[in-house]
């Protein structure tokens, strides 16, 4: 397919933009990890980053993670279903 590649990070790969990444995060008033072992870095990192400034950190995934207790609130379930019903009560 041309050499195509999707902006996804796979695994054992650094994500594209570290350092932008890095500063959005010290600047994030809610920070979403999403479907994450919470074993794999950098990623595994971001709460941490994100917690340091105040964001309040919410985990959806269908399980418990060894990061788990790093977040402020936990919705286990799949994205599916999880993620639009965050949305709602954020905007309501």
């Amino acid at each position: 397919m041309g050499g195509l590649r999707p902006d996804i990070v796979w695994l054992g790969k650094i994500p594209f933009h570290l350092d932008e990444i890095d500063q959005v995060l010290g600047e994030a008033k809610i920070f979403i990890g999403i479907g994450t072992s919470g074993h794999v870095y950098p990623s595994a990192g971001f709460v941490e980053r994100a917690r340091s400034n105040g964001a309040w950190c919410i985990e959806i995934n269908k399980d418990q993670t060894a990061l788990s207790t790093r977040f402020d609130d936990q919705r286990l379930g799949p994205a599916s279903v999880e993620m639009p019903n965050l949305i709602t009560e954020l905007l309501s």
